[in-house]
């Protein structure tokens, strides 16, 4: 979707007992809510947000249709949960040691939270930032079902909606994780539908000058290293060379040890 397109977008509550919920998310989040009894009228708009037991987006119609929503219980993601030390990105944040000293994580660009989840698996603290509230919303609406199902990362997982660069952090933090999913430009292909829904809304709202000043103040904030994502063949975020950098088959993860690097 071109920035230049409009886009219509809808709050829509699934019935009458959400229809408070689907006001206070729209004015949160600068949108139109269309009641309940108007849904005849939800086809009209490029993005419908429905706000009910769960909160989830629809985009498309007819065949392309599709339905975005976080849900830390997918079989995927405790698969990935499952591969333990093995990860790259778990490695990367240095806690595939035995007896590493971290204990708090931040991801500061949380976005549908799966990198989120996975380091809090671990058993370490993470806060985790997501600056569009209606990422926010879907990333709350995941965490408050986790935490009735009884899901223990759910536990160890703190949500926080807005820009991370202006957040003070309520305990200190050893290692800040970033993927800047956009710095290098749009990426040709989505892995994902919620990946592709995430290109679709976000790619006009983050520039290389935002990002550059997110990693400043993640080394401010971070007492022994900064994570950062990057594609495989893409420009170090940071014109510091990283110390070091852990590399798979289509991205990488580039270390920048601190302070306190030893975690």
């Amino acid at each position: 979707m071109s920035s230049t397109t409009p886009r219509r977008i809808g709050v829509l509550a699934q019935d009458s007992r959400y229809a408070e919920d689907a006001d206070d998310l729209a004015r949160r989040i600068g949108l139109v809510a269309v009641r309940a009894e108007d849904e005849r009228l939800v086809h009209d708009f490029s993005f419908r947000v429905f706000v009910g037991t769960e909160i989830c987006v629809y985009s498309g119609h007819g065949r392309n249709e599709r339905r975005i929503a976080v849900d830390f219980s997918a079989p995927a993601l405790q698969q990935r949960v499952q591969t333990g030390s093995k990860d790259l990105l778990i490695r990367a944040c240095g806690l595939h040691k035995e007896h590493h000293q971290v204990r708090r994580v931040m991801d500061a660009t949380a976005g549908f939270g799966n990198d989120a989840w996975v380091l809090a698996a671990t058993g370490v603290e993470v806060i985790a930032v997501e600056q569009d509230p209606l990422v926010g919303a879907l990333l709350r609406s995941a965490l408050n079902r986790a935490c009735s199902q009884g899901l223990a990362a759910s536990e160890r997982l703190r949500l926080y909606t807005g820009d991370a660069k202006e957040l003070n952090a309520p305990a200190p933090i050893d290692v800040v994780y970033l993927d800047p999913m956009f710095s290098a430009g749009r990426r040709k292909a989505a892995s994902s539908k919620s990946m592709s829904f995430l290109q679709d809304w976000l790619h006009d709202k983050y520039s290389e000058q935002d990002q550059q000043a997110l990693f400043e103040r993640a080394c401010d904030v971070a007492l022994a290293r900064v994570v950062v994502k990057r594609s495989a063949k893409a420009e170090p975020l940071s014109s510091y060379p990283p110390t070091f950098q852990i590399k798979g088959k289509t991205h990488r993860f580039d270390v920048y040890q601190l302070g306190n690097g030893s975690v």
